[in-house]
């Protein structure tokens, strides 16, 4: 459960609300680790977080996207 609102939290902060976007962002949490968004290694993220050209969708749609080809990539 603490989990769930840390991710409810930190999402918010980035626009993303919905459950469906919310538990997206609880996935690549768990990938990457509860501070993703600010680890070097993962800097992307961040850059499309802040983006204020992307709604929350695009948003949690490019980090999905990015993961995927990241972990491809090992």
């Amino acid at each position: 459960v603490a989990r769930v609102q840390l991710a409810i939290s930190r999402a918010g902060k980035f626009g993303i609300e919905t459950e469906r976007e919310v538990a997206r962002f609880l996935d690549l949490m768990f990938v990457w680790g509860d501070d993703f968004p600010e680890l070097k290694r993962t800097a992307w993220a961040k850059d499309v977080l802040e983006d204020d050209t992307l709604d929350a969708p695009l948003k949690v749609h490019q980090l999905s996207y990015r993961t995927k080809r990241e972990l491809d990539r090992k």
